[in-house]
């Protein structure tokens, strides 16, 4: 009942759900949206338990799924540059994203923010080409800003890469796999492994147990 009345919601009036009135639809309604919409397809795909424990880190604190999922860290960089023409906001593309996410199957569904907008076209179009100076991601047509605030593209699978670094196409990671030592841009280790962090893992969970061990868990079996 939860996944027809998101969808009905979300079909009916794209805007209406969660929008306040305005003359225009804005990327902040867009983050509002699918923040909120995130959060009720993990409640419809998860258990209850499996969606507390995903909010609840080791040591008892719980985060809102919500915040977690609406307004990027760089928000303010990213409606600066909006402004600026430096990224154009596609509001026909914003609503597919909403609407994609809304009817997207427990068996697809990924709760990690990498996974943010990979099941449609983003709505943050990049107009700053490779070279050029910029000061986020979403600015780059070629989807990454460099350490030295440069466009470059993004890393394809496999591609070896600087952990840490923002390089590798979404939903990839830099990281080494199970066993190895080389950093590439991968999906990450299956569950069961051993692991320190959660960028590891596919699901993006490494959860630390009693005995002081790590291993990446499946977050959510829909």
């Amino acid at each position: 009942m939860l996944r027809q009345a998101l969808l009905s919601c979300v079909l009916v009036s794209l805007g209406g759900c969660f929008a306040s009135e305005r003359d225009r639809y804005n990327v902040d309604d867009y983050w509002n949206e699918l923040g909120t919409t995130h959060c009720q397809v993990m409640l419809a795909c998860c258990t209850r338990a499996e969606y507390n424990d995903w909010w609840t880190t080791s040591d008892g604190d719980v985060f809102e799924c919500e915040a977690a999922h609406q307004a990027p860290n760089n928000s303010g960089t990213i409606r600066q540059s909006i402004s600026e023409g430096r990224i154009l906001f596609d509001e026909t593309a914003a609503h597919a994203c909403v609407t994609a996410l809304a009817t997207i199957g427990c068996s697809t569904f990924e709760q990690a923010y990498r996974f943010r907008e990979t099941y449609c076209e983003s709505p943050l179009i990049g107009t700053v080409s490779d070279g050029a100076q910029c000061f986020a991601n979403e600015e780059c047509a070629g989807g990454h800003c460099n350490n030295s605030n440069r466009c470059a593209p993004l890393l394809a699978e496999n591609a070896p890469c600087t952990v840490g670094v923002d390089q590798c196409q979404a939903p990839l990671r830099c990281s080494a796999l199970a066993g190895g030592i080389d950093f590439t841009c991968n999906l990450g280790r299956p569950a069961g492994s051993a692991c320190v962090e959660d960028d590891q893992c596919a699901d993006a969970w490494c959860k630390s147990a009693s005995d002081g061990t790590s291993t990446c868990l499946n977050a959510c079996d829909g």
